[in-house]
């Protein structure tokens, strides 16, 4: 009879730990779908990026872009100012390739705002996407800035500019 009350109590410490267990197990568990989630979205929006219509306007602005006079422009590292400018002439009388940068600057400030609401994962979202924003910021940001001050969309390019570079453009502190 007084090994009764020892048996209890190693089976409820026993009990104890296998609650403990199973709570912790059902957490990590939830994390892991959380995770799993996070990086589906991100898959998600990396095949949007490789598939129409949005190749179809990457391949086109790159096509618009890819001249000698550009190339050269380029090299001598304009400031923002005139980098803003050459992309305004460039486009001045090509609407549809200027709604398709502005697509494709929206498609990046997406992203940010995904990552912002956790619900992207924002380690594979820079492994799979950085450089794509990167490299669109670094041509249309001066211009996008320019279009987003004359249009009413004080926030277009914000996201991208936070995506690509890690910090948002100046004139995104104060918009609304």
């Amino acid at each position: 009879m007084s090994d009764a009350p020892r048996y209890k109590k190693w089976v409820d410490i026993g009990g104890l730990t296998l609650a403990v267990v199973g709570v912790f197990t059902y957490f990590y568990g939830e994390y892991l779908d959380d995770k799993r989630a996070r990086e589906a979205a991100v898959l998600d929006r990396v095949q949007t990026l490789q598939t129409e219509p949005l190749l179809d306007l990457r391949l086109t602005i790159l096509q618009e872009f890819s001249d000698k006079k550009t190339q050269l422009f380029l090299i001598f590292g304009p400031t923002e100012s005139e980098l803003g400018n050459y992309v305004t002439d460039k486009l001045k009388d090509n609407t549809d390739l200027r709604n398709s940068i502005i697509r494709l600057v929206y498609f990046f400030d997406e992203i940010q705002t995904c990552v912002e609401a956790e619900q992207c994962s924002e380690k594979k979202s820079m492994s799979w996407m950085q450089q794509d924003a990167a490299e669109v910021n670094s041509l249309f940001g001066p211009y996008i800035g320019q279009i987003a001050l004359q249009s009413g969309l004080p926030r277009l390019g914000c996201g991208m500019s936070k995506f690509a570079t890690g910090k948002h453009p100046v004139r995104c502190a104060s918009a609304p």
